[in-house]
């Protein structure tokens, strides 16, 4: 019987059948029961194990001495403490099997795939990304799934002890479904982009780096991602799965708005990684989200990023409002290192893009302006606005004009959370600065490492570390140097750090024409590497027969 209800997935899901058929056997399944039911057993017997005994002390019992007796000679037992202990553990365990497992489980699959070579023969067949991936999603961790069912009827006998509504175990339930689909999807991208093909860095290598995702899920995304459900998710019944006492009445408490939120966005960073992983997919040599993309995933992080930021401020308080603002902008210098590094092009696409431009410029002009546009004194304007065009969508151009775009976007964000309570034109100055240093030096990173790319693969490890290594961490250097003989200097060095805002929090120490001669000194540094960039690209974008006629 299970067999013809893997063969009818087939005609659903090819992808999952296969996954199925290889691990869906009886002798498997039988075990993943037997592995869930000796667990829940070895739960009961630890805490039974709890319970105080003859001339003993338990930390179950009702008063801090010696456990009292009943008139029966009972123990008389905190049973109410006992089972609440009991299902905070299984919450973990149910969490922490589900999730990190799963991503082991997939991330080494990946690398199998890739050691066996069949992960390219997968690419080529017509089947979409996401009917593959998805079937590798269901069906590698499928065995899972079996022993948390398994773990179920015991989850809502401990919950009944408890007295635990029952729609907060199903809530538990979807949110773990749900953390669980975010962290698989992020596992597989992870996978993709790792550039340690199997089949040369071979398969044990593949599970020590599966090892070593699973290990930073387990020790850092799954704790958050209960420390957040259970106090903001499940508040009033934070006890039974932090352990915390309640602070909110379940009465009074709407319930609706955390899940919604939580859910929402899921469902918003699963669409992003499913975007990226289709691109990946059948595109390894892209980058990993478009130009197009990036603004849309900017926006979403934005506002997430700020809503947060205002939740946690008084906007009465000009300094607590000024701390937050920086917070903001330190933390996105990390979200747009992370968003360079998502858009930054390759050194084969950028020598086609500089290469085969001028092929394109009709089909690029052709979307600028409709025909019926195209007047005669706009067409010798058209080179440049394809140019234009092509530096904001193309796929193949440079990114630093879309870095640029997707600082607006944050520029605009940040200018809302100043007027919003930045009443005082010299703390409204200040921030106004610290956002366009911070700007400045991400479109400088950007760039740096635009270059670098463009070196040879052999030299471009280094070319990364000496061109945006040293202009992170030189000034850092800088400031240890002069920190005692110039402290002026080490001001103006501290300007240049990846982490500017750190100035604001000493305003005072800091004057307006120091920081504007800061500002000049990384537009003219900005300014050297675009032109450093652009003759680099010229200079690759010159045919071969074009190189040996000029010489």
């Amino acid at each position: 019987m299970l067999s013809n209800w893997i063969n009818h997935a087939s005609d659903w899901n090819p992808q999952l059948s296969r996954e199925l058929k290889s691990r869906f056997k009886a002798r498997n399944v039988l075990m993943a029961i037997a592995i869930s039911v000796l667990v829940q057993l070895g739960i009961i017997i630890f805490f039974y194990n709890q319970l105080p005994a003859e001339h003993g002390f338990s930390s179950y019992c009702v008063s801090d001495s010696r456990c009292p007796k009943d008139a029966n000679g009972n123990f008389l037992v905190d049973w109410a403490a006992w089972w609440a202990d009991m299902i905070q553990v299984l919450h973990w365990l149910l969490m922490y099997g589900l999730i990190v497992s799963g991503v082991f489980l997939l991330t080494a699959d990946l690398y199998q795939e890739e050691h066996r070579g069949t992960l390219n023969f997968i690419r080529l067949s017509p089947q979409s990304a996401w009917t593959i991936l998805s079937g590798k999603l269901l069906g590698v961790p499928s065995l899972l799934y079996v022993a948390v069912v398994a773990a179920v009827p015991f989850h809502i006998v401990v919950a009944t002890a408890v007295n635990l509504p029952l729609w907060i175990v199903l809530s538990f339930y979807v949110v773990l479904a749900g953390g669980a689909f975010l962290g698989y999807s992020a596992a597989l991208l992870n996978a993709f982009l790792s550039k340690l093909p199997g089949r040369v860095v071979g398969e044990h290598l593949g599970t020590i780096y599966a090892l070593i995702i699973s290990g930073f899920t387990a020790l850092f995304l799954v704790p958050l991602y209960m420390l957040w459900n259970g106090y903001i998710t499940w508040a009033p019944y934070v006890h039974f799965f932090l352990g915390d006492d309640a602070v909110t009445d379940a009465s009074t408490y709407n319930s609706f708005i955390p899940h919604a939120f939580l859910l929402m966005n899921l469902a918003i960073c699963s669409y992003w990684i499913w975007q990226a992983l289709h691109r990946c997919f059948h595109q390894p040599g892209a980058t990993i989200i478009s130009k197009k993309q990036s603004y849309g995933l900017t926006l979403y992080v934005e506002i997430l990023i700020i809503g947060f930021a205002l939740f946690l401020s008084s906007k009465e308080q000009v300094n607590q409002l000024f701390s937050t603002i920086g917070a903001i902008a330190v933390l996105n210098v990390a979200v747009f290192l992370c968003l360079i590094a998502l858009l930054s092009i390759s050194r084969q696409n950028l020598v086609d893009w500089a290469r085969y431009r001028h092929f394109e410029r009709e089909a690029i002009a052709s979307e600028v302006e409709s025909p019926q546009r195209q007047r005669s004194w706009l067409r010798k304007r058209l080179p440049d606005r394809a140019l234009l065009w092509d530096l904001v969508l193309g796929e193949r151009s440079p990114a630093i004009v879309a870095i640029a775009l997707n600082l607006l976007i944050f520029g605009i964000a940040l200018l809302f959370v100043m007027g919003l309570g930045l009443n005082s034109w010299r703390a409204f100055s200040y921030a106004f600065a610290g956002a366009i240093i911070t700007g400045n030096l991400i479109i400088l990173y950007a760039t740096l490492l635009q270059i670098a790319l463009l070196f040879k693969p052999s030299n471009r490890p280094f070319g990364v570390v000496a061109l945006v290594g040293t202009a992170m961490l030189a000034p850092f250097i800088g400031i240890l140097g002069f920190s005692f003989d110039l402290p002026v200097l080490a001001q103006f060095l501290l300007l240049f750090t990846p982490v500017p805002w750190s100035v604001l929090s000493l305003s005072e120490g800091f004057s307006m024409s120091l920081i504007g001669t800061a500002i000049l000194g990384q537009w003219l540094a900005i300014a050297m590497a675009n032109i450093q960039l652009a003759r680099q690209l010229k200079q690759l974008g010159q045919s071969s027969t074009r190189a040996l006629l000029t010489e």
